[in-house]
């Protein structure tokens, strides 16, 4: 069974959604993080218990989420990830999101320094070419230095990876060869 949990800050626009918790079986156990480009279709849901203690609510599940579950390989080994994006603006097209974030948008905590903070786990890139935009471009970077020491399916020099989005890596592309190799190299990672 899996949940999804997110700090949610709703506006006229569609909101903002950070530090999302993906957790499979009720086990909280961080097993890896993972970095796409921007809150999709994923939308808080009425709970019966409402917010949680650390002030996270309730979301549903999109299809990313299900996705980044069967990479880490969740319903076989339980655990937690942790779901940070490059901008926190939620919108189904990323284009429109950057557009918001132009505008001067809410920013996630600084998620190199959270990625940094559970040492020991892979964390999956996959925000595609996002990551050229010119007011990401910095953070990109950032996040991929911190996670390449515990994330050894990444090559270097940055620019050499495809960062595929895991939507297209696990459903779409899986068949291919360049997204099978990521996929394989990936899972040598979990531990």
């Amino acid at each position: 069974m899996l949940e999804c949990f997110a700090y949610w800050k709703g506006t006229p626009f569609g909101g903002f959604r950070w530090g999302t918790l993906i957790v499979a079986n009720g086990d909280e156990r961080i097993v890896g993080n993972a970095v796409l480009k921007n809150p999709g279709s994923a939308a808080p849901v009425e709970s019966l218990f409402g917010e949680r203690e650390d002030g996270r609510v309730e979301f549903s599940l999109d299809p990313t989420m299900e996705a980044l579950a069967d990479l880490f390989c969740l319903g076989r080994t339980g655990g937690t990830v942790r779901l940070f994006n490059l901008s926190d603006v939620r919108d189904v097209d990323p284009r429109k999101a950057l557009t918001q974030l132009d505008e001067g948008s809410f920013m996630d905590e600084d998620v190199a320094e959270q990625i940094a903070s559970v040492p020991g786990v892979p964390t999956y890139l996959g925000w595609g070419g996002l990551w050229h935009h010119p007011s990401l471009s910095e953070r990109a970077r950032r996040i991929f230095t911190t996670a390449l020491p515990d994330s050894p399916y990444l090559a270097q020099p940055m620019e050499s990876n495809a960062f595929f989005h895991p939507l297209y890596l696990m459903r779409y592309g899986r068949n291919r060869e360049e997204c099978w190799r990521v996929i394989q190299e990936f899972r040598k990672c979990l531990k």
